[in-house]
């Protein structure tokens, strides 16, 4: 059986995928871009609305940007931290008190999962998934802790529990030069130099690529990806 390819996005407000335009059309989602949001119930015991239905819900107080406390101490340089406080709200970047941060996070992957598996089940008439390839950005800008962090949001959420599935992780810089080139469905000619530089909403990132080789398509870094935690809003 063939495998899927599948791109996860995770950012501080939305949340994006790539390689199926169905995912997540018929259930949460108008669209591939769905708000990073979560809202709970009974203390934070049970989940209530995601996505979408998290930010309409009448009287839901969705749980958003919680990307930012993963690593709360590198959010912005000294300058912009208060205004990136104002902008975000003390109702905002908070966590349920029953929960950290991994686990907000894995409780929300695993509905964008379980929303993906349904959908491409129904659409393609099968009782189970095909072996799935997962790839998940994280920002150049974490450290060790960040990554960690990530990874078992992602292990919580369900991504390492089929034995034929695999997860892996890529730059966001690298998630975005890869993107172009599947959208455009052309590659750079051989020899040629492209600087990226992908702007989200709490990170951005810079890197510079050369393609060495075209039939595989060969990538070499020609200066080490930077990024600082400032981004779009």
């Amino acid at each position: 059986m063939d495998r899927w390819v599948v791109g996860i996005d995770y950012g501080a407000s939305k949340t994006g995928k790539g390689s199926f335009s169905l995912f997540l059309s018929s259930s949460n989602s108008p669209s591939c871009i769905i708000p990073s949001a979560i809202a709970y119930e009974d203390g934070g015991r049970v989940v209530s609305a995601w996505g979408h239905q998290a930010q309409s819900a009448v009287g839901s107080r969705p749980y958003t940007y919680t990307k930012l406390l993963v690593e709360p101490s590198r959010l912005v340089d000294p300058v912009r931290q208060a205004e990136h406080r104002r902008f975000l709200g003390s109702e905002t970047s908070r966590l349920p008190r029953s929960k950290d941060c991994a686990s907000v996070i894995g409780d929300y992957l695993h509905h964008v999962r379980e929303a993906f598996a349904r959908d491409m089940m129904h659409h393609y008439h099968t009782a189970t998934l095909p072996p799935v390839d997962w790839w998940f950005t994280l920002p150049v800008t974490w450290n060790f802790d960040g990554e960690d962090v990530m990874q078992a949001a992602i292990s919580k959420a369900g991504f390492y529990a089929r034995e034929e599935d695999r997860v892996g992780y890529l730059s966001e810089a690298e998630a975005a030069m890869l993107a172009v080139i599947h959208d455009r469905g052309t590659v750079p000619h051989t020899g040629s130099v492209t600087v990226v530089c992908d702007m989200g909403s709490a990170t951005t990132e810079l890197a510079c690529y050369r393609n060495d080789e075209d039939i595989p398509l060969t990538l070499r870094e020609l200066v080490p990806f930077d990024g600082v935690m400032q981004g779009g809003f």
